[in-house]
This record gives structure tokens, C-alpha cells and sequence, in this order.
């Protein structure tokens, strides 16, 4: 009788302890990266290779559409500009630029605690610029799939 009540004690403990998995979160840290992204702005499709260095060194290369195909956005500790082959220049109207918003949210992202489950996709909110963003996360892989703010969609491929 005593083992048959320890018996299900046990069983009793293995459940409980298995359900619990599903609810750990394990914090998110921004390790470098290198992703494709597109989003539409001013009603054109923009396609482009993002490195993720640091929230302080980040750089995006359009692909396309194909006549801004080259242009170089950069940001770093200093001072974001633009450059294609030699001209560089730093913009004076850069906080209305869906670049740059895309910079201010993966540096939020980047200095933000954020915890993540262990798999599958979760929805995170956050405040950019006083704007909310919604970024969702591949808990599997532990990377950025898309975000959402201020009517811009970003997606990372």
C-alpha cells in the first residue's frame, strides 16, 4: 500500500514538474547578425542586407528596388549617415525615415531585457520613440522575424 502511495506521489511530481517547462523563459540577448529585410516605404518595396553588430553599429545595404540599389545606411556610436561607392552624408530629417526607425528598434531590442520561452514564436511589445512595437521572436532559433511600429513591417529573413 505504502509504495503504491509513493508510487503515484512520484508520477504525481513528474507531471507537475513537466508542466512547468512550458512557462520558463530564458532571457534574450542580441548577438550579431545578418539578415535580409524588406518593408514598404512610401509605397515602395525595399529590400535589403541588415548587419547587427551592436546597438551601436548597425548597417543596411539596399538590393532593391534597383535604381537606390548600393545606398548605405550606417549607424554607430557617432552619428548615422549615407554613402553609395564614395559620397557619404549625414541627413538632417532621419527620425521620420523607415530606416531609421528600423535602427531604433533593433537598438531598443538590443538594450531592452527581454525574455523569451523556449520554442516557438512570441509576440514582444515595446516602446520605441514613444511609439509601441510589436517585434516577434523564433524562440527556437533565438531571432528577430518581424517587427511593427509606427506603420512600417520589417521582416528578417
Amino acid at each position: 500500500m505504502l509504495r503504491r502511495f509513493m508510487c503515484l506521489i512520484s508520477a504525481v511530481a513528474l507531471l507537475l514538474c513537466l508542466c512547468a517547462c512550458e512557462s520558463v523563459k530564458i532571457p534574450f540577448r542580441a548577438e550579431p547578425f545578418t539578415a535580409d529585410v524588406t518593408f514598404q516605404s512610401a509605397g515602395i518595396d525595399i529590400k535589403g542586407e541588415f548587419t547587427y553588430n551592436s546597438p551601436e553599429d548597425m548597417v543596411l545595404v539596399i538590393n532593391e528596388p534597383e535604381n537606390i540599389r548600393g545606398l548605405t545606411f550606417s549607424s554607430n556610436e557617432e552619428k548615422t549617415d549615407v554613402s553609395i561607392s564614395d559620397i557619404s552624408f549625414v541627413p538632417d530629417a532621419k527620425k521620420e525615415s523607415g530606416v531609421y526607425i528600423l535602427f531604433d528598434t533593433l537598438k531598443a531590442v538590443g538594450e531592452s531585457d527581454i525574455s523569451l520561452a523556449l520554442s516557438g514564436e512570441e509576440k514582444i511589445s515595446l516602446t520605441v520613440n514613444d511609439s509601441d512595437c510589436i517585434i516577434t521572436f523564433d524562440c527556437d532559433n533565438k531571432r528577430i522575424v518581424s517587427a511593427q511600429i509606427k506603420g512600417y513591417n520589417y521582416k528578417f529573413e
